[in-house]
């Protein structure tokens, strides 16, 4: 680097990522994020994870586990409001999987937060004001 890069100071960056399933890209993600010339002592990763079934979590053991509720206080509040944003969004993804008139497999809609019914055709809305209750998401 020249000395009027190492002269700079580096805002501090965090990486917040809910994940929920995500074994087949989380390490592609983190590998890329390594790469990145930033200063590793300027940026911080956070996974929240919202209860993944595969191997999510045998991928992310470099980064410590902690509850949401222990993140609290340990990073800034606006770092913490957008990780407790982020479980509630994969958490509202996770629980709404399925149709709740009909059952069947819910897809994604393009272009807005909401899941919608292939078969009879209901759509579910993420909310902004969501504040449903959370099972036991996890923040690495």
């Amino acid at each position: 680097m020249s000395s009027s890069v190492e002269n700079v100071q580096w805002p501090r960056v965090s990486f917040i990522m809910p994940t929920l399933n995500a074994e087949a890209l989380l390490d592609n993600v983190l590998a890329s994020i390594a790469r990145q010339t930033y200063p590793r002592d300027r940026y911080e990763i956070i996974l929240a994870d919202a209860m993944s079934k595969d191997a999510t979590r045998e991928i992310a053991p470099p980064f410590e586990l902690l509850g949401l509720r222990a993140l609290y206080g340990a990073v800034d509040e606006t770092v913490f409001g957008v990780a407790a944003r982020a479980v509630q969004i994969v958490e509202w993804a996770a629980t709404h999987r399925f149709c709740g008139r009909c059952a069947t497999r819910t897809e994604r809609t393009p272009g807005e937060r909401a899941m919608r019914c292939p078969a009879c055709g209901l759509s579910a809305y993420y909310s902004r004001s969501h504040s449903g209750s959370l099972r036991h998401p996890e923040v690495f």
